[in-house]
């Protein structure tokens, strides 16, 4: 620990009456990541199974790009709740991880690399699966990547770019550590004594290469999105495409609309501890609570993703609707069993009395 910092630790502990409430501590971020990561790993292992060993004929095709994205969704939240776990002090674009990683000696700009490098993976997931609908139901279009050869390259790029996200923010990582959080306690003078450890990064002096990074990468992959997304929906329209019949038309259009509604709920939930993660370095506000919140947040988007998957496809509703019912009523039938034989045992014994 530096002189700089040794006297702003000793200052804070007379200065700061360390009043932080418990939704700032670094032991409920921990907390609640691994309870969300729990939850996550129960569902998501139940979702995969459904997409294996439930899924019809009709969305074989699209299963293993199904399961493809579900594997990255569950790579991105247990990276970011458990691998990495890093506790923010937005507005500067700082962290001290508290993962298993760090245990391990994994340098810090290794575990940069693997969580934005998860990140990117899921939203490319993302991408592949619209591009697989794009092709099968667009059959005339010269923008539809029939070729093999085009979507490797198409992926190459795609995924070499978004997977190597946090590399700019690595390369740049600033030498001058100790003057940046100098900086940061002259603003905000009592942080989580955490802040203090020598495991804690500044990734960036300020946002101005952050907040455009990200800027640019979150446009572009909307703009790949609803490229696919929007060709599809129109393609999906009556007598947009008289090859295909009402019926077919009917179960395609529902199956897209599901996988868009299974798409978009998870991306809301990740969306949100974007906004406030930008919103925090552009007017530079401190709040650890929403720090900390926010990256809860961001973990649970794991969660949501499984749940939508289960409940909004009929064939894995139908058959979670259905396990549930057997359960009850093995349940029921179970107690029903030893209430039947508490009564014939009752009425052997009170006949016996009656007899003496």
């Amino acid at each position: 620990m530096s002189l700089v910092e040794q006297y702003h630790k000793i200052n804070y502990s007379i200065n700061c009456d360390n009043t932080w409430s418990y939704l700032a501590t670094p032991s409920f971020f921990e907390n609640a990541c691994h309870i969300g990561t729990f939850f996550m790993l129960v569902l998501s292992s139940y979702a995969l199974f459904l997409m294996l060993k439930v899924s019809p004929s009709t969305m074989k095709a699209t299963v293993p790009y199904m399961v493809h994205l579900h594997i990255w969704t569950m790579t991105c939240d247990f990276m970011f709740a458990v691998m990495v776990c890093p506790y923010y002090f937005l507005p500067l674009v700082a962290a001290r991880p508290l993962g298993i990683l760090i245990y391990f000696g994994v340098p810090f700009v290794v575990q940069i690399w693997l969580a934005f490098a998860a990140l990117g993976g899921m939203t490319c997931a993302i991408v592949t699966l619209f591009e697989q609908r794009h092709r099968l139901i667009v059959t005339s279009s010269k923008f539809v990547m029939r070729r093999r050869s085009t979507r490797i390259i198409f992926n190459f790029i795609l995924y070499g770019y978004h997977i190597n996200f946090g590399v700019p923010e690595i390369v740049t990582l600033p030498d001058n550590q100790q003057e940046l959080k100098y900086q940061f306690l002259k603003t905000y003078p009592c942080p989580p004594e955490i802040y203090f450890d020598d495991e804690m990064f500044a990734l960036q002096k300020d946002g101005s290469l952050f907040n455009p990074h990200m800027y640019f990468t979150c446009f572009s992959i909307t703009l790949i999105c609803s490229f696919f997304v929007l060709h599809t929906f129109i393609t999906l329209l009556p007598g947009r495409n008289p090859n295909m019949s009402a019926a077919t038309r009917k179960l395609q259009r529902s199956f897209f609309f599901s996988m868009c509604i299974q798409v978009s709920i998870p991306v809301c939930v990740i969306l949100a501890p974007n906004i406030y993660w930008n919103l925090s370095i552009t007017f530079q506000f401190y709040f650890q609570e929403g720090n900390n919140l926010s990256v809860i947040c961001f973990t649970l988007h794991g969660v949501s993703a499984s749940m939508a998957t289960i409940f909004l496809y009929k064939p894995y509703r139908k058959y979670t609707w259905n396990l549930f019912l057997s359960v009850i009523f093995m349940k029921k039938i179970q107690v029903s069993t030893e209430s039947t034989r508490a009564f014939i045992n009752t009425g052997v014994s009170g006949n016996s009395i009656h007899h003496r």
